[in-house]
């Protein structure tokens, strides 16, 4: 720190300080020295004054420093890989547009039966990963779809992903036609022709109904499936068997 001049003045000090006059001003004046303005001289022990008072307040009002603490990285527990449990009862719910018939190849005599489209049924893990095997149509339409909320792992697992890709957001039949007309175009291009099938078959009754008023949707479901709406739906009481018959 450089020597202090003879009646410097308080702007001076300040500047050499590196701080506000009114800082100078107010030090000087607890001191008890006539300092008025950033103009009033001071001499070389009020000078000397003014700087071990600001040392002292800086020392003084620095914070205590605290030891750093290492924060802990909160280390979340690894989620388990999806095991599959073929004993496990997974519902499967019929999505095509008639009545389903199923028949084991596993086990003498066990059958299930969705009466109705919508309709839903529990069957073990094991014999749905060999339903596939027993009447490829069930999975490759698809007529049934896994209502569970690990569908997507029960898929992978039983490799067939592929077949519900393009349904996966859809809850109910019904979703896709209240599209708009250009993703609805979109969507039903890629469904496996099994669901198109529903899609047609809801898409008919809506149209009775007066649920389906896009003339768009309805000119292009026709001309994609070389159908005509307006007479596809059959008399009540005689619904569409989609059935596995092993001899």
């Amino acid at each position: 720190m450089r020597g202090v001049n003879f009646n410097m003045k308080v702007f001076e000090l300040a500047k050499e300080l590196d701080i506000e006059n009114k800082k100078i001003i107010e030090v000087a004046q607890d001191l008890g020295y006539e300092v008025k303005s950033h103009m009033t001289k001071l001499d070389d022990e009020q000078a000397e004054g003014i700087k071990k008072s600001l040392e002292l307040n800086t020392d003084t009002s620095q914070p205590e420093s605290k030891p750093k603490q290492t924060s802990k990285k909160n280390i979340q527990p690894k989620e388990e890989p999806w095991k599959p449990d073929l004993n496990r009862m997974i519902c499967l719910k019929n999505i095509s547009s008639g009545r389903l018939i199923y028949k084991s190849k596993r086990k003498i005599g066990y059958k299930i039966v969705w009466e109705n489209p919508g309709d839903t049924n529990n069957i073990e893990l094991g014999e749905f990963i060999d339903l596939k095997n027993t009447d490829s149509r069930f999975i490759r339409e698809p007529w049934i779809r896994v209502i569970e909320d690990d569908e997507i792992e029960i898929l992978k697992y039983a490799n067939i992903f592929k077949h519900y890709e393009e349904i996966l957001g859809l809850n109910n039949v019904s979703d896709i036609l209240r599209l708009d007309f250009n993703s609805f175009k979109k969507k039903f291009d890629k469904l496996p022709s099994g669901y198109k099938n529903s899609v047609v078959e809801q898409a008919a009754k809506m149209i009775k109904s007066g649920e389906l008023d896009s003339i768009k949707i309805k000119n292009y479901i026709e001309e994609s499936m070389e159908i005509e709406l307006d007479i596809l739906l059959q008399p009540e009481g005689k619904p569409v068997d989609n059935f596995i018959n092993i001899k």
